[in-house]
């Protein structure tokens, strides 16, 4: 922040935002697009990879619009707050419908199903889940019980 000047001052800060890499990318290496298990998990790697440069010939570069709050202009503000949370189980790959091949033939294109997902649950079995970050919150006298 601080570019109106042209000068990198003391009190002037770069704020930088990254995502980690998900599965997006993989999407055309399944012959139909319903094949794909979920797209939040990349087939090869989760990780991401940025360069900061700063070249004078090139003016500013990318901006992400600044941030303002919801009551700005007059809108009252919110009286409640939704919040989703997602979790991703990748530790275990499978590796699709066969569609009658042996384990020895793989298909060209990545099959149905094929991809990071948690932990094979056959008939018969019970996973237990922990739930975790979830809180009452007391919003203007009501109490959201969970």
């Amino acid at each position: 922040m601080g570019e109106s000047d042209g000068v990198f001052n003391v009190s002037d800060y770069i704020e930088f935002y990254g995502q980690k890499h998900d599965g997006t990318s993989d999407t055309p290496l399944y012959l139909a697009t319903d094949a794909q298990p979920h797209t939040y998990y990349n087939l090869f790697s989760d990780s991401s990879a940025y360069f900061l440069t700063y070249r004078l010939d090139l003016g500013f570069g990318l901006r992400m619009s600044k941030y303002s709050e919801n009551n700005v202009g007059g809108l009252a503000a919110e009286n409640y707050f939704i919040q989703e949370s997602r979790a991703v189980y990748a530790n275990y790959y499978f590796s699709g419908q066969s569609h009658g091949f042996s384990n020895d033939v793989l298909l060209g294109s990545y099959d149905y199903a094929e991809g990071w997902t948690g932990s094979m649950v056959t008939k018969g079995q019970s996973v237990t889940q922990t739930l975790t970050g979830l809180h009452s919150q007391v919003q203007l006298g009501y109490t959201l019980l969970l």
